[in-house]
C-alpha cells in the first residue's frame, strides 16, 4: 500500500527485500495489477496515416495509482514512457500506447470543382476526398477516424456538407468522426464532399 503525505510517500511491501550496501540501485516490484481497459485505435489522416492505439481505463480514481511515469510495452517491445496522473477527466483515463503501422488511413483529394458566375466571379467550390482505411492485423479492431472541414465566420460565405459516408458531424466546429469496426485484413472506403458557397 502507498500513501502520499505532505512531504513524502510511504510504501508498505508484502514481503521483505535484501538491499545492497553502498550507492547501488535495485529495482523492486511494488505491485502487479491487471487493469481492465477498452482498446481503440484513433487516426487523424490530416496529420498521420498510421493509427494510434489508445487504452481507455474507467473508474480511474478507484485504481489508486500515484502520479509518475509508466513504461509502455506494445507487442512485447518497449515503445516509450507515458505520464500517469492521479485523477482523470470524467474518471476515465486515456493512455496513448503506440502508433500501429498495420492500421492505416490514406486521404486523397479526388476532385476540386469551381463554379463561376456570369461575371466570372467564383460562385462556389466543391471538394471531394476519399479515405482508404485498411486493417492489416489478424484480428478485428475498433477504429475512430477524425477529420475537419472549414467553418465559415462570414455571413456571405457558407460551408455545406454534401456527403460524409455516415460520419458524426458537429457543424459549428466542422468536426467529422467515423466509428468503424474493421475486420481482420479488411479495407473500406469513405467519401467526404463539401461545398463552399461565396
Amino acid at each position: 500500500m502507498a500513501s502520499a503525505l505532505t512531504n513524502r510517500i510511504d510504501y508498505s511491501f508484502d514481503k521483505k527485500y535484501d538491499l545492497p550496501q553502498g550507492n547501488v540501485e535495485k529495482y523492486i516490484e511494488y505491485k502487479t495489477s491487471n487493469i481492465p481497459a477498452k482498446f481503440t485505435y484513433y487516426v487523424v489522416p490530416e496529420f498521420a496515416d498510421e493509427a494510434f492505439l489508445v487504452a481507455e481505463v474507467v473508474n480511474w480514481s478507484h485504481i489508486r495509482i500515484l502520479k509518475g511515469q509508466a513504461s509502455v510495452f506494445f507487442e512485447d517491445t518497449w515503445v516509450g514512457s507515458i505520464p500517469l496522473a492521479e485523477t482523470a477527466k470524467g474518471d476515465t483515463m486515456q493512455l496513448s500506447i503506440a502508433r500501429d503501422p498495420q492500421i492505416t488511413v490514406k486521404k486523397e483529394l479526388l476532385s476540386h470543382k469551381i463554379n463561376h458566375s456570369i461575371m466570372g466571379k467564383v460562385k462556389d467550390e466543391t471538394f471531394t476526398y476519399e479515405y482508404f482505411v485498411q486493417n492489416a492485423k489478424s484480428q478485428t479492431v475498433e477504429l475512430t477516424v477524425e477529420d475537419q472541414i472549414p467553418v465559415s465566420v462570414l455571413k456571405d460565405k457558407k460551408v455545406e456538407l454534401i456527403e460524409s459516408s455516415g460520419a458524426e458531424y458537429i457543424e459549428e466546429k466542422g468536426f467529422l468522426k467515423w466509428n468503424l469496426k474493421m475486420e481482420a485484413g479488411g479495407a473500406q472506403k469513405l467519401v467526404l464532399t463539401y461545398r463552399v458557397n461565396f
